[in-house]
C-alpha cells in the first residue's frame, strides 16, 4: 500500500475511530518529535486507517494517543512501543474533526530516564462521500444507453450500481467498477421511461452512497399511419436544424474551474443542432493568456478521456472552448480562420458556435474546436520538426530569447535538447533577416525561409490587422527537420478587424503589419516584441522589391476567394444571431450578462463598441469589405516578380 509521510499523528475519536483528512496543525517546537506514517491521507467515515508512529530512541515505552477535548489533552488509546520506539494503531475513520497528538511519558530503563516525548499535532477532518450520475435525457426503446458514474473519494476497483426505480423500491441493472480516476461506465437497455440512482457500495468499511436521482426518458419512434393508396404530394420543407449546439459540463466536484493549472474532472455533453447528443468524460482547465483571468467568460482547454470526433469534427482527445470576450461580434476568429483556409494555408483550426452551460449556470456563446496540437488532422510535421510559437507571456514550455528580444517557446518538445536545436537555428536566421545580404538567393532569407509561407501568412495577418502579429504573440512557426523556417497556423484574431484603434487598427486602410511603427520619441510603444529601431522581421523582408513583388502576385491569385468573405460573415452572423443576442441579454431576462460596451478591463480611446450585438456583426462585414478593396488599390501598381 503506498504510504503517505507527515510530521503529525493521527489521531482518534474517544471511542478510538478515526477522522478523514489530515492538517498540519504548529505545535510547540520545543516537544515536538517523530514522524507519522498513515496507510490514507484521505479516509471515508468508517474506513480502518493504519498508523504508525516513529519516535527517536532505542527503548521500549508506553504510547498515548491523545484528543484535545474543552482545552485539555484527553487520552484515548494506549499501546507500547517497540524497542525502536515504533507503535502501530489500526483506527475506524468516523466523520468528526478532531485536534490529537502522541504522547509518550517519561520513562526509566536500566537506571537511565528517557525524557518525555510529544508528537506534533494534527487536525483530522472527515472526506465526505459523493456519488454524481450522468444520464442522457431520451432515448429510443431497446437501445443502449451508457451511464456515467463518478464518485469521491477515488476507490479503485470499488463496486458501482446502477439501480432502477420500480414502484417503491429499487432494482439492480448493472454494475461495475470505479476506475483509477473514481469514474465507471454502466450499460442499460432502454425499456422504458424510468428513475435511475447510481450507488458506491459498502466496502472496507465505508458505508453504501447514492448518487442523487436521475429520468431517462423512453421516446418510441412515431408509428406511420396507413392510408389507402394516397394521393401523391410534394416533399415536405426538411425542418431547419441550428447552427449552434449545446455544450453541457458537469464537473465531478460541482465547482467552477478557475485554474489554468490543475486539470478538473467532469462530464462534457454535446448536442449538436440536430438534436444528436455525445456524453464524454472528460478533464479541463482555463486556458489563454490576457483572457484567462476574465472571471465572467473564461475559455478552457478541454481533453477528453478518449479521442473522439465532435459535432462532426476529426476525432482528438484536445478541444478548446473559446469565449471570445473581447469580440463582441463573437465572429472575427470565425472570420480570420475562413480567410486562412481561403489562402491555402496546410490548416485552420475548425471551430463550432455553441452555447455552454457550466455546472447548470449560462454563459453564452462560444466556439468548440480544434487547439493547436501537433497530430494527425492538425499540426502535421515530418519527424524531427518543431513546433514554434513567439509569444511574450510565462509559459511551462522550454522558451529562449533571441540577441534583438524576440521569445520564444518549443510548443512540441520538453527536451533541452530540441531547444538548442530551436535556438541555434533561430538565432541564425534572425541574424540572416537583419544582415547585409538579406536579399542574397544563396545566404539571405530564401535560403532559411519557407518564403511561400511567410506570404500566406502575411496576407492573412494584413488582411485581419491582428494587433498580435507583428511578431507580438501568438505568433506560431514550424522548423522542419532541414532548418528550413516556415510560418505556422492562425491563431487568436479577438483583437482585430477593426475593433481596437492603436496604430490605425480601426480603419480599413493603411499598412499594418509591413509598417515600422518605431518612433524614437516613443521608444517601445510598437505593436511587437521588437522595440528597435529596424522592426520585426516582415518589416525587414518588404526591404526587398523582388519580396513585395511576389506578395502581390499572390494576392492577385486569392483576392478572389477573399472578396466574398464579408459574405461569409453574414451567414455566419445569420447562424448564431439568436444566441448571440441571448448572450448580452441580462441573467434576469435568460441571457448570460455579458457585456456589449467597456468594461474595467477593456475601456478607454483603445476599444472601439457599436452598442449593440447586430451593430458589431455589420461593422465587422463592412470593415473587411473595405479592406479587402483597399488592399486591391494597394497592390495594383506593385510590379510583377521578376
Amino acid at each position: 500500500m503506498a504510504r503517505v509521510v507527515v510530521r503529525t499523528v493521527v489521531a482518534t475519536s474517544v471511542a478510538g475511530v478515526l477522522c478523514a483528512g489530515i492538517v498540519a496543525v504548529p505545535a510547540p517546537a520545543s516537544a515536538a518529535v517523530g514522524t507519522l506514517r498513515v496507510s490514507t491521507s484521505q479516509p471515508i467515515a468508517g474506513e480502518q486507517v493504519t498508523v504508525r508512529l516513529d519516535l527517536p530512541g532505542r527503548v521500549r515505552r508506553p504510547i498515548r494517543l491523545q484528543s484535545r477535548v474543552e482545552g485539555r489533552w484527553v487520552t484515548v488509546r494506549r499501546a507500547t512501543s517497540s524497542r525502536r520506539v515504533t507503535a502501530t494503531f489500526t483506527l475506524r475513520a468516523t466523520a468528526r474533526s478532531l485536534r490529537l497528538r502522541a504522547y509518550a511519558p517519561a520513562v526509566r530503563r536500566s537506571g537511565v530516564r528517557h525524557r518525555a516525548l510529544t508528537s506534533p499535532a494534527a487536525v483530522v477532518r472527515p472526506a465526505a462521500q459523493a456519488v454524481r450520475l450522468s444520464l442522457p435525457a431520451s432515448a429510443r426503446p431497446g437501445s443502449k444507453v451508457t451511464a456515467l458514474v463518478a464518485a469521491t473519494p477515488v476507490r479503485p476497483g470499488r463496486q458501482v450500481v446502477l439501480q432502477r426505480l420500480a414502484g417503491s423500491a429499487w432494482q439492480t441493472v448493472s454494475t461495475g467498477a470505479q476506475d483509477r480516476t473514481g469514474r465507471a461506465h454502466l450499460t442499460l437497455t432502454a425499456s422504458a421511461t424510468a428513475t435511475y440512482r447510481a450507488l458506491t457500495s459498502a466496502r472496507a468499511g465505508a458505508a453504501a452512497t447514492a448518487s442523487t436521482s436521475a429520468r431517462l426518458s423512453v421516446v418510441p419512434l412515431p408509428k406511420p399511419t396507413p392510408t389507402p393508396e394516397p394521393e401523391p404530394e410534394p416533399e415536405p420543407e426538411p425542418e431547419p436544424v441550428s447552427a449552434v449546439g449545446r455544450v453541457d459540463i458537469a464537473t465531478d466536484d460541482g465547482l467552477d474551474v478557475t485554474s489554468k493549472d490543475a486539470y478538473v474532472h467532469g462530464t462534457l455533453s454535446v448536442t449538436a443542432g440536430d438534436g444528436t447528443r455525445q456524453v464524454l468524460p472528460t478533464r479541463l482547465r482555463v486556458r489563454g493568456n490576457s483572457t484567462s483571468w476574465i472571471t465572467m467568460k473564461r475559455p478552457y482547454k478541454v481533453k477528453l478521456d478518449g479521442s473522439a470526433s465532435v459535432l462532426g469534427m476529426p476525432a482528438s482527445k484536445d478541444w478548446v472552448l473559446l469565449a471570445n470576450f473581447y469580440d463582441r461580434s463573437l465572429l472575427r476568429n470565425d472570420a480570420a480562420f475562413e480567410a486562412a483556409r481561403r489562402l491555402g494555408l496546410p490548416w485552420a483550426p475548425r471551430m463550432k458556435p455553441v452555447e455552454l452551460w457550466l455546472n447548470g449556470t449560462y454563459y453564452g456563446l462560444y466556439q468548440l474546436g480544434e487547439g493547436i496540437e501537433v497530430q494527425e488532422n492538425r499540426v502535421e510535421m515530418p519527424e524531427g520538426g518543431l513546433l514554434l510559437e513567439a509569444d511574450p507571456y510565462d509559459d511551462t514550455d522550454v522558451s529562449f530569447t533571441t540577441t534583438r528580444g524576440l521569445r520564444v517557446f518549443v510548443k512540441s518538445s520538453d527536451d533541452d535538447a530540441d531547444r538548442a536545436i530551436a535556438q541555434a537555428r533561430v538565432q541564425e536566421i534572425e541574424d540572416v533577416l537583419y544582415g547585409d545580404g538579406l536579399a542574397d538567393p544563396e545566404t539571405g532569407y530564401a535560403a532559411v525561409l519557407d518564403v511561400d509561407s511567410f506570404i500566406d501568412w502575411y496576407l492573412l495577418a494584413e488582411l485581419t490587422k491582428s494587433i498580435d502579429s507583428p511578431f507580438k504573440a501568438s505568433v506560431w512557426m514550424l522548423l522542419g527537420p532541414d532548418g528550413r523556417l516556415s510560418m505556422g497556423p492562425p491563431w487568436d484574431y479577438d483583437a482585430s478587424m477593426g475593433n481596437r484603434t492603436l496604430w490605425g487598427g480601426a480603419e480599413p486602410t493603411g499598412w499594418f503589419v509591413r509598417q515600422n511603427w518605431y518612433d524614437d520619441t516613443l521608444p517601445g510603444l510598437v505593436p511587437s516584441q521588437y522595440t528597435g529601431p529596424e522592426g520585426h522581421w516582415f518589416v525587414q523582408l518588404f526591404e526587398d522589391p523582388a519580396f513585395e513583388s511576389r506578395v502581390a502576385a499572390r494576392w492577385r491569385e486569392v483576392r478572389e476567394g477573399l472578396a466574398s468573405l464579408p459574405a461569409y460573415v453574414a451567414t455566419s452572423a445569420d447562424g448564431i444571431a439568436e444566441a448571440a443576442e441571448r448572450t448580452f441579454l441580462p441573467r434576469e431576462q435568460g441571457g448570460a450578462g455579458m457585456p456589449l460596451g467597456p468594461t474595467i478591463i477593456d475601456n478607454g480611446p483603445a476599444f472601439v463598441f457599436h452598442g449593440s450585438w447586430a451593430a458589431e456583426a455589420a461593422a465587422l462585414r463592412a470593415w473587411l469589405a473595405a479592406r479587402i478593396a483597399w488592399m486591391d488599390d494597394a497592390f495594383a501598381n506593385v510590379p510583377p516578380p521578376a
